[in-house]
């Protein structure tokens, strides 16, 4: 799996969403400089938007946004995505928050302030689990 990934790493797309747009910008570069395709959205509607037209393989989603929260993205998500991996990220979580995530399919819960190469570590192992299919 891991040879079939890196075959086709530059067509793993995700979504970065977190209304704090210096976080999108550098959680962006960084999965970037990995290979990956990042695309971001700054609020749930945008993120929703881009789920309905575009095809991604990976969501990282921040708890709290703007109008519509992260758990309520996810679930929405994962209703028009089945297949779509998340991972969820907040600086307020809590052990109820972190259960309601994973319930509706999150494949990680991550703590903020977090180190990028943790993040990182966490996207190769949510991307792992999943067939990707290099076209």
């Amino acid at each position: 799996m891991a040879h079939s990934l890196l075959k086709c790493l530059g067509m793993i797309k995700i979504l970065v969403v977190d209304d704090d747009q210096d976080m999108c910008e550098i959680l962006s570069d960084f999965l970037e400089e990995e290979g990956y395709t990042v695309m971001t959205a700054y609020d749930g509607e945008s993120a929703l938007d881009e789920i309905k037209t575009g095809r991604y393989d990976l969501l990282i989603v921040d708890y709290r946004l703007h109008t519509i929260d992260g758990l309520e993205v996810l679930a929405i998500a994962r209703q028009l995505n089945t297949s779509l991996t998340a991972i969820m990220m907040t600086a307020f979580g809590s052990d109820a928050t972190r259960l309601h995530a994973k319930t509706l399919g999150a494949y990680e819960f991550v703590e903020k302030p977090f180190d990028m190469e943790r993040m990182v570590g966490v996207v190769k192992q949510a991307l792992s689990k999943k067939e990707i299919a290099c076209m």
